[in-house]
């Protein structure tokens, strides 16, 4: 129903054992040995670090393909054991679009989004948004379909025949937005 989603998906981490161990949910980016894994605050957008999975293990009675134990090369300081769930979410480095760059595209005759971002570091430029049923552009600042958009630069785009430009607004925690 979209034109194009442009993800940076995350998982949130319910339970951290260790600076190197902790329990990931992973139903929405599958996880490998040897990806990189960050460990960010939702709350305030602060990257804690970045460290690679040396093994991913199965808790009973769970897919790991929803929730695994996660054991990182080295150690994320900050990580607080007792924290609350909801505290630390992670996002996948290997599996990202950060830094993508939408430019001299054309976004037309669609009953859904135009362009839907959930990434950070990303700019559209000289694209063409007409007759879109719903929102042309639509980016996400509260985790719900990925990573909050971050740092967004939207400028010299035309946008006809649309029923709205965007969706949502910066709540003051993730970064600048830059519409021109």
């Amino acid at each position: 129903d979209d034109c194009v989603n442009l993800y940076q998906w995350c998982g949130e981490i319910p339970q951290v054992i260790s600076s190197t161990e902790l329990i990931a949910e992973t139903i929405r980016s599958p996880l490998a040995v040897g990806d990189r894994f960050e460990v960010i605050e939702p709350a305030t957008g602060r990257l804690l670090g970045t460290a690679k999975i040396k093994e991913l293990l199965p808790l009973e009675g769970q897919r790991i393909d929803r929730k695994a134990k996660v054991v990182l090369e080295t150690p994320i300081n900050g990580l607080e054991p007792a924290a609350k769930q909801g505290t630390y979410y992670w996002y996948n480095k290997e599996k990202t679009f950060i830094g993508t760059e939408v430019r001299n595209c054309v976004f037309q005759y669609n009953r859904g989004r135009g362009l839907v971002l959930c990434t950070s570091d990303t700019v559209v430029e000289g694209c063409t948004f007409d007759t879109i049923s719903n929102q042309a552009l639509q980016g996400w600042f509260d985790g719900h379909e990925g990573y909050e958009l971050q740092n967004f630069v939207f400028k010299n785009n035309t946008v006809t025949g649309c029923n709205y430009l965007t969706r949502e607004v910066d709540n003051g925690q993730n970064g600048m937005i830059q519409i021109s």
